[in-house]
């Protein structure tokens, strides 16, 4: 059985597998798996290794087998996976934890000592999977809370202000409970088709001022902004 080299490239929230499975033979496998399962994405928001636990423990237990081949971890716990013929994806995860503690032991010593992730759910929202929390000065929550997404509409883009800048992409807020604020995460859509999603419905925005400079929202990568103390968390 011919030995099979993984590699993985991330990016724009992909991880691109290039496997040599001979000298001569080359695949590429394109794997697009939820944004908060990315290497890129804890190094991005300064998850701990508890952050990362929580967020893959609520993961597929398909795409951490993938995660798994994509960054090495498979090899080094390979009691953790077998043939399962009689499952649509032929691979069985004997124990999803094990193969989560070796993920994180790929990527530990770059990952931050604080955590970033308070809770389960933050009650206001009451969301039944982890969230990251951002603290943001009262100006821009004050940015956030002006340009409030109505709501998702499938049939028609929706007109707003420009979308709120923080780490390097845009935001939009869905939400507002007191002195939280639940944000999406929206990316150009010529960035966005490049992604090649399998979304069948994509909910867009585009600005007032530019209709034709549309977003789409990433629907599985949200936050939190909270404001106050943000002396404190620097």
């Amino acid at each position: 059985m011919n030995r099979v080299q993984i590699h993985f490239i991330q990016k724009y929230g992909d991880l691109v597998l290039k496997s040599t499975l001979t000298s001569s033979v080359h695949v590429k496998l394109r794997l697009t798996l939820p944004s908060t399962m990315m290497p890129a994405y804890w190094k991005r928001h300064e998850l701990s290794a508890e952050d990362v636990g929580k967020l893959l423990d609520h993961a597929n237990t398909r795409d951490i087998w993938l995660l798994a081949i994509a960054v090495g971890a498979a090899e080094l716990a390979p009691s953790c996976f077998k043939i399962a013929y009689s499952t649509p994806q032929d691979i069985l995860i004997t124990s999803k934890a094990a193969t989560i503690r070796k993920i994180i032991t790929k990527f530990e010593p770059s990952l931050s000592r604080h955590n970033k992730i308070q809770s389960e759910s933050i009650p206001p929202f009451q969301l039944q999977f982890p969230m990251i929390k951002h603290y943001v000065s009262v100006h821009d929550a004050e940015r956030l809370r002006n340009n409030m997404l109505p709501g998702f509409n499938l049939l028609h883009i929706t007109p707003v202000s420009k979308p709120f800048e923080f780490l390097e992409q845009s935001w939009i807020a869905l939400r507002l409970e007191n002195d939280y604020i639940l944000a999406m995460r929206v990316l150009q859509e010529k960035h966005y088709l490049k992604l090649q999603r399998r979304e069948v419905y994509v909910p867009k925005i585009c600005l007032k001022e530019q209709p034709e400079c549309v977003y789409c929202l990433i629907l599985d990568d949200m936050l939190i902004f909270a404001t106050g103390y943000v002396e404190d968390q620097v």
